[in-house]
């Protein structure tokens, strides 16, 4: 990794929509002697939902992004930039999220009620 790893300092290589897609970036560098690092970027396991299913980012050491962003396949941020894409960025929107919730917690009260009904009636 090169360097005295208290001075390097990490940036964060890219965001994955989910736990188990950082995962599998996380094991592709590993198995290139890059170490990195997982950070949960949503609430965690006191949230409502799996800690799992909230977005994850993925940080390397600085002197090691480059070669990480060839392992992955992540172009750097200044060459999507100039292509007119965004950087790559997997996060799902916190409007998306609140929608997700409301949704599901209107079918949980409505299937209550339902069962209710029929359990009752």
């Amino acid at each position: 990794m090169g360097g005295d790893p208290g001075k390097s300092r990490q940036v964060r290589l890219a965001v994955f929509q989910n736990e188990s897609l950082a995962r599998l970036a996380e094991q592709r560098l590993n198995q290139q002697l890059i170490g990195c690092v997982l950070r949960s970027l949503g609430a965690g396991s006191g949230a409502l939902g799996l800690p799992t299913n909230v977005p994850h980012a993925l940080y390397v050491l600085a002197e090691e992004e480059m070669r990480a962003r060839e392992v992955l396949n992540i172009p750097p941020a200044e060459v999507a930039e100039r292509e007119g894409r965004p950087a790559p960025s997997r996060r799902v929107s916190t409007p998306t999220v609140a929608v997700l919730v409301v949704t599901a917690a209107a079918a949980l009260i409505l299937g209550i009620g339902i069962a209710y009904t029929w359990v009752l009636g």
